[in-house]
């Protein structure tokens, strides 16, 4: 029997906030983990705030699938990350933003290393020989806690982040 803890951790004027949010069970479905923990998220993220969006647990607690579900035509076996997707340009049009900008990253955290997804991979594949870009965390002024170093790719539209996402081999 399997059980995901979720915790939620949003840091609000420099105070972390650690907010238990329930526990799922192995019959729990990807729709009901977004709509509890991350369609919040979304709307703080759409509200002005900076927010950051991870799976933690040991291996085989099925992070991965929660985040990216299956990239099937059914939408029911979507993860966190389409789904947010969704959710958030189904929002940007609902008003005439003219400086919102989005950019997709990818960024793996394991055993305190941290790694960009996307490097090694499509057009941002290194050269044969080359050094990997060591990444970084560092206070910014005006974006909080970013990783100094981490691909940004641009999108414009869904169908966009759509592309990045699928032609990246699974995480």
């Amino acid at each position: 029997f399997f059980e995901a803890y979720n915790r939620l951790n949003l840091a609000l004027n420099g105070s972390i906030i650690d907010k238990s949010m329930q526990v799922y069970g192995p019959h729990s479905d990807q729709e009901t983990v977004y709509a509890d923990c991350v369609a919040p998220i979304v709307e703080q993220v759409c509200s002005g705030l900076s927010c950051c969006i991870f799976a933690y647990g040991q291996t085989g607690a099925g992070k991965t699938f929660t985040m990216r579900g299956d990239l099937s035509a059914d939408v029911s076996q979507h993860g966190i990350i389409q789904r947010s997707m969704v959710h958030l340009f189904s929002r940007l049009t609902e008003h005439d933003y003219t400086d919102i900008g989005v950019k997709c990253s990818f960024l793996e955290i394991y055993n305190e290393e941290l790694e960009d997804l996307f490097v090694g991979h499509g057009s941002a594949k290194p050269k044969k020989g080359a050094v990997k870009p060591r990444l970084t965390l560092v206070d910014h002024e005006s974006r909080g806690c970013v990783c100094k170093g981490l691909t940004e790719v641009k999108v414009d539209a869904l169908d966009q982040v759509g592309l990045v996402y699928v032609c990246f081999p699974l995480i």
